[in-house]
């Protein structure tokens, strides 16, 4: 305790010092703090569940195709349910919206349906009333329902509501419980109600998110085993070459995250050694000039250990300093990260600093400060006392000391090089994805979504009226000129797939059905979405269903795929596993590929026929407007309250606002990782610049011998920033290497460019060499303004 008495006193007496030591330990420990958050949360800490190693994720895969992770199908669901006997339980989760009926007005809810068994496949029995009991996830069942915690005090302000009836699109729902609070595992919902299924309901239609929990005694290994083997009892899917495996939820639940949290917690692990780097070169200029008194100790008879303790007790205290600031600044980053972070998080993971957490940032503090002083101790014992008192008279770090100082910033600019690649990277894949060609135009296009529910819209040909009748009025507002509408919006994250076959296609029997997206569009959808008809023609606009007259339009993809080399128009399309004549639609048309399901994806086979044939209740209208969108929110509002007052409107905006939060991941993973390279990068030239300026002092009579005898300023100028930049060039020489090395592991997070990228390697190098040259400039003007004969009297 001693020694860190006296150690804290010494860095009173050296505030600046003490203050910048701190300053960098607290932003590596507190970028690190942050972002190891939410690696705890996510990746680390398990499901708020019991046992929630034992919940697994079951899925289909199918590499024959190349399908690699897929929900499933009713039938193969049900399979695995009873078939299996290395389950406790097997339950759907289907999520999706719902209307909930209020004297106000229909209100959008998150509904989820679920088997009767899950609330006891997770363990988590409802606190109030009861789970649903077997038979309740049947056709003829009554209507029940079970509240999330958070939903029953937000709407119904926590009072009693066991056995008091909802209504939820239009069919009454009786109250049988209420979930305990914070249960949003696998997803958050507002009410849970029982996956009801049709009895003949299509194996090839995959929809069905399914979990399960492992029974006692049995692994992973012996999960995937009995799916793939139940799989291979079912002809249809042997054939096709479909398997099915599990892994578990926690895994699964993080699936899209955990790339990226790996990269940025690489990233401010590298921050966090640049911050060690630094901190070293400070402490092995502390020690040099210092080093006098050590050799004064040295020659006494102090031992190593004597010589070492100050400056490991310094560590400790900055290390302390560090660890507090940082936790400070870790708190304030988190706080910056969920305000930032796209909203695919779990519902469950909730971000704290907790134990882990905090002996984790405090490890890194200790870890770093006790690092950088062993490098500053190995550089103080190793020097011998003679030839140290000699060098020390001057009070300047050694030659010894120099080179080590040279090996730091070369570190600091590697990594900085590096981090500044991976930002690069992803910048590059923010502007592919922004910029590319979506199929359709997005700017002046308002998208207005909403639901029909309750017995107002229950006939179809009610839902076909009202949403005439909306089209009519809201083609009358002011600035719109076209409108349409879709069941299925591009990048909406709401999509559809139907099975189907081909008439007289011998690669597309019933056993082999194909499946691809579909839509349902209203008429002159694709002129107001800007999608170009490549041939035929667009879906006859009709006032009602004719089954004589069934028709789709299909995209490029879906020709190209079912059609090579040859025109799609006139051929005939069965819908479901079945040639069935009565099913049948004819191609009228090709239109342009869209991108449908993500920015990332390859567009894929599409369908499109009318809403009027099916009339859902979901349905999302756009339109084309003169105007600026924004500007038509508030009028299309108030015109469909005006015609379908019924109707729940769950959204109204900007197409472009839609594209934007498919930007969200990678907008926040470029604005992140270019953050940390920035602060990387000032670090590595403040680095430089310290390293260069200690050896302007050091060679301040080389410097003026040189002028003496001859040497031009401008002479000493390109010295000292040829130094300078022999460091950068070294450090970009390495970086590079470790860049492209870190580019290939980013694998699915970049788009349109490679980690060799030769334009971001060239930006990479301007970067470098502007900052580096910037940073050589003072210590070079100083060393070029010297005067010879001070420079030698001082000497």
């Amino acid at each position: 305790m001693s020694e860190l008495r006296q150690a804290l006193r010494r860095l009173g007496r050296s505030p600046g010092f003490a203050l910048l030591a701190v300053a960098m330990l607290g932003l590596g420990v507190g970028t690190n703090t942050a972002v190891f958050s939410l690696v705890n949360t996510l990746l680390l800490r398990g499901l708020p569940v019991p046992a929630p190693g034992d919940l697994l994720s079951l899925f289909q895969s199918n590499p024959k195709r190349g399908v690699e992770r897929d929900v499933t199908s009713v039938p193969n669901f049900r399979d695995w349910r009873d078939q299996s006997t290395c389950f406790t339980h097997v339950s759907a989760v289907d999520p999706g919206q719902a209307t909930l009926a209020t004297p106000e007005g229909p209100e959008v809810l998150a509904i989820t349906g679920v088997s009767a068994s899950f609330f006891d496949l997770l363990g988590v029995p409802p606190v109030a009333g009861r789970g649903f009991r077997k038979g309740e996830d049947e056709e003829g069942a009554p209507l029940t329902a079970i509240l999330s915690h958070r939903f029953w005090q937000s709407r119904f302000g926590g009072r009693p509501m066991l056995g008091s009836p909802i209504t939820l699109d239009g069919r009454p729902f009786t109250v049988i419980g209420i979930a305990k609070e914070g249960l949003e595992v696998p997803v958050a919902t507002d009410v849970y109600v029982p996956a009801i299924y049709p009895a003949d309901s299509q194996r090839g239609a995959l929809f069905l998110p399914v979990i399960a929990r492992l029974a006692k005694g049995k692994t992973l290994a012996d999960a995937r085993t009995q799916l793939a083997a139940i799989m291979e009892r079912i002809p249809s899917e042997k054939e096709r070459g479909w398997t099915a495996s599990a892994v578990p939820l926690a895994e699964d639940a993080v699936s899209d995250q955990r790339m990226s949290l790996l990269l940025l917690q690489g990233a401010v692990l590298l921050v966090l050694l640049i911050v060690a780097a630094n901190l070293a070169a400070l402490l092995l200029a502390r020690a040099a000039r210092k080093t006098r008194d050590g050799a004064v100790r040295a020659a006494l008879g102090a031992s190593r250990m004597d010589l070492a303790a100050p400056l490991l007790a310094e560590g400790v205290v900055l290390a302390l300093g560090g660890w507090l600031f940082g936790l400070l600044l870790g708190r304030a980053f988190l706080a910056v990260l969920l305000v930032a972070s796209p909203a695919a998080l779990p519902a469950w993971a909730r971000p704290v600093l907790d134990g882990r957490v905090l002996l984790v940032s405090l490890g890194a503090a200790l870890g770093t400060a006790l690092l950088a002083s062993l490098v500053a101790i190995g550089q103080k014992v190793r020097s011998v006392p003679i030839e140290a008192l000699r060098e020390g008279s001057r009070a300047t770090p050694s030659r010894g000391s120099r080179r080590a100082q040279a090996v730091f910033v070369v570190l600091e600019l590697t990594l900085s090089v590096a981090l500044l690649g991976l930002a690069g990277l992803t910048l590059r894949t923010l502007s592919n994805l922004a910029t590319q060609n979506l199929g359709f135009e997005s700017r002046t296009l308002l998208v207005a979504n909403l639901l029909l529910p309750g017995a107002e819209f229950e006939t179809p040909g009610a839902r076909r009226s009202a949403v005439q009748a909306l089209t009519e009025r809201l083609s009358g507002l002011p600035g719109v000129t076209s409108v349409s509408g879709t069941t299925t919006l591009p990048l909406g994250g709401n999509y559809n797939d139907t099975v189907f076959g081909l008439e007289d296609r011998p690669d597309a029997p019933a056993t082999e059905p194909n499946v691809t997206g579909v839509d349902q569009v209203l008429p002159g959808y694709f002129e107001t979405m800007g999608m170009a008809l490549r041939e035929g023609r667009d879906l006859s606009p009709r006032s009602a269903p004719d089954p004589r007259a069934s028709e789709v339009v299909v995209n490029q993809a879906f020709e190209r795929r079912y059609f090579p080399g040859a025109s799609a128009l006139g051929k005939r399309v069965f819908f479901g596993p079945r040639a069935d004549p009565r099913r049948a639609a004819t191609i009228v048309g090709v239109v342009s590929d869209v991108k449908r399901e993500s920015l990332r994806r390859s567009e894929r086979p599409q369908l499109y026929f009318s809403y009027l044939d099916i009339t859902p209740r979901r349905m999302t209208f756009v339109l084309r407007t003169a105007l600026t969108p924004g500007e038509l929110s508030s009028q299309v509002r108030a015109a469909i309250r005006e015609v379908a007052p019924a109707a729940a409107i769950t959204s109204v905006t900007p197409m472009d606002s839609v594209l934007g939060d498919n930007l969200t991941l990678p907008r926040f993973l470029a604005g992140l990782l270019t953050f940390f390279a920035v602060t990387a990068l000032v670090l590595a030239a403040l680095g430089l610049f310290g390293v260069l300026s200690t050896v302007v002092a050091q060679r301040t009579n080389e410097i003026g011998v040189r002028l003496a005898l001859g040497a031009k300023p401008g002479d000493v100028f390109r010295l000292v920033t040829g130094q300078g930049l022999g460091l950068a060039a070294a450090g970009l020489a390495l970086g590079v290497g470790l860049s492209l090395g870190l580019g290939r592991l980013l694998g699915g997070l970049l788009y349109g460019v490679s980690a060799t990228d030769p334009t971001n390697l060239a930006s990479v190098a301007a970067v470098l060499f502007t900052v580096a040259s910037l940073a050589c400039i003072l210590p070079a003007r100083r060393a070029a303004s010297l005067d010879p004969v001070a420079a030698l009297r001082e000497e």
